[in-house]
């Protein structure tokens, strides 16, 4: 009966439908059908659009008039298929259908119920419309196994020029494709980026964790409220060249923050302070012999380490080293510094005006430390240069460091001498202070409770209020502690013997000043502060390098 009722039905659906069928025009209505897929109805994301038209051959479907809620809908084509089934058509082209496949994108929408549609489609200028669905949008959830934090990098109060770095960390657990990420701590109010974000996916066990790292600077006081961070992310398998989404969509956030950068204090700010956010110490040494010909350019590097925000520190202007434009030609504009392993380095290059003992002049510099929250002025003192040769009348302009006029003429500064009886007295104070060397080295080294350079460092920090004894032992320490880590080949050694970039140099150049405290009388008060002030700071980075070895 039921096959019987079947056959009934197909002879009068074709007795129907054959003129029309085989007719040279299908009069038939194009089909028109929506599809939105499941995993694809996510909230807060553009969600694509599936449109699929039946048509026969001779229908045109005219792509720039579709139309959503009397609105224009721009599609794009990605599919054209032709079917025939056999038990309604024959082997005819007229027999043939075409399903015309486009696709279109959708607003994003908060979670809930829609209804889409219909959409309006023109066929041979005629319009069809087609079915509508309804979808529900998925609200995004929370997961164990999708995690986001941040870091925030930064000294316990921001002042001026502080260096930031904003740190996220997310944790998943499978591969995720991100679909919507809002990380407010990659453009913070106040702030200025170094650089662009550095990124890096590095596997912890069963999980992955991505790096976002930002470098910031701040620029503007005040109080900021950043706002918390959002990411949303979804499941994914890789199937050959196409990515399968896998719901749920999951959502990690963090909390919002507070940030406040502070001024300057304007109470007992130094004239001369620009900027420069913490305690640093410079050193100065001539490229090169200190005697050189006339005519000749000289090099002298100004070094600086220490703690703080070296990208706030500056040279001077050449009018705060004063006397340097009557004896110098120099570039129109002071160097510029160049930061490498923790230190700063400025190059002035020089040309001497005429030959003598020309002075390079010394300076002072200010800095804020943040810790004690005082300011810091120190001198760096002034280099001589001995040029020799005879000046001439006129100088080629290509000899110049600047191509412009200036007063050529010569000007001859007198050498100090030192009178016989002096260079004796120096001699003796030299060998009698080498003397006390050996001999306090000794005793040092003989206490059994010294055993390491860390124990020298300590007991000249106990002795820096003794003056020579506690520069001896600061110089002990230094030496043993380049040993202990073999950046040196001896346990004995002159500075002039210390080879080496980075720590090793900075190490050598404070030997150098310590030796001149020792021996060359420079033993000021400054002088030693600095000493002691960069000798803690060398303390800290070789733990440092100790403990990544």
């Amino acid at each position: 009966m039921t096959l019987l009722y079947r056959t009934l039905h197909l002879c009068i659906f074709l007795f129907l439908f054959s003129p029309i069928l085989h007719s040279t025009e299908m009069t038939l209505p194009p089909k028109i059908t929506l599809k939105i897929p499941q995993e694809e109805r996510i909230a807060g994301i553009e969600i694509p659009l599936y449109i699929t038209i039946i048509h026969s051959p001779s229908q045109i479907i005219d792509t720039n008039r579709f139309l959503l809620n009397e609105k224009n809908l721009h599609v794009d084509a990605i599919q054209k298929e032709r079917i025939a089934p056999p038990e309604l058509f024959d082997s005819t082209d007229q027999d043939v259908l075409i399903l015309s496949h486009f696709r279109t994108t959708l607003p994003a929408r908060d979670p809930g119920v829609y209804t889409i549609g219909p959409v309006t489609v023109f066929v041979n200028d005629h319009p069809y419309l087609s079915e509508t669905i309804t979808i529900n949008i998925q609200e995004a959830i929370k997961s164990d196994h999708f995690r986001l934090e941040t870091k925030i990098n930064k000294p316990h109060k921001i002042f001026l020029g502080a260096e930031i770095r904003f740190e996220y960390r997310i944790y998943f657990a499978r591969p995720m494709k991100i679909l919507r990420e809002n990380l407010s701590l990659l453009n913070v109010d106040g702030f200025r980026n170094r650089g662009s974000p550095t990124v890096k996916i590095e596997q912890h066990g069963e999980e992955y964790v991505e790096t976002i790292i930002q470098e910031a600077t701040a620029i503007k006081p005040g109080t900021y409220h950043i706002p918390g961070s959002v990411i949303d992310g979804i499941h994914v398998e890789q199937n050959g060249q196409e990515q399968r989404l896998i719901p749920p969509l999951l959502r990690a956030e963090t909390e919002p923050l507070t940030l406040t950068i502070f001024p300057f204090p304007e109470k007992e700010k130094p004239p001369i302070f620009r900027g420069a956010l913490g305690s640093f110490v410079w050193r100065t040494s001539i490229l090169g012999k200190s005697e050189v010909p006339f005519g000749e350019s000289v090099q002298i590097k100004y070094r600086v380490s220490g703690r703080g925000a070296l990208s706030t520190v500056l040279f001077p202007s050449f009018t705060e080293l004063k006397g340097l434009s009557d004896a110098f030609w120099t570039d129109p504009s002071p160097p510029i510094g160049k930061e490498q392993q923790g230190t700063k380095e400025f190059l002035l290059t020089l040309k001497p005006k005429h030959p003598g003992t020309l002075e390079i002049p010394g300076f002072t510099f200010s800095s804020f430390d943040p810790i004690s929250e005082r300011y810091i002025t120190r001198s760096v003192p002034s280099i001589l240069i001995t040029v020799t040769g005879k000046s001439k009348d006129t100088v080629s302009r290509e000899h110049l460091i600047l191509a412009a006029p200036f007063d050529l003429t010569p000007r001859n500064i007198s050498a100090k001498t030192i009178a016989p009886s002096t260079i004796g007295i120096f001699i003796i104070l030299c060998i009698t202070a080498a003397i006390g060397e050996a001999y306090l080295s000794k005793k040092i080294l003989q206490q059994e409770e010294i055993v390491s350079s860390r124990s020298l460092f300590y007991q000249a920090m106990k002795l820096r209020s003794q003056g020579n004894q506690g520069l001896l032992a600061l110089k002990k320490a230094l030496y043993l502690r380049l040993y202990e880590l073999n950046l040196t080949q001896q346990l004995e050694e002159t500075p002039s013997s210390i080879q080496g970039e980075g720590i090793v140099m900075e190490t050598k150049e404070l030997l150098e000043a310590i030796d001149q405290c020792l021996y060359q009388h420079k033993n000021t008060s400054d002088a030693i502060q600095e000493i002691y002030d960069e000798a803690i700071i060398l303390y800290h980075r070789f733990k440092q390098i100790e403990h990544k070895e």
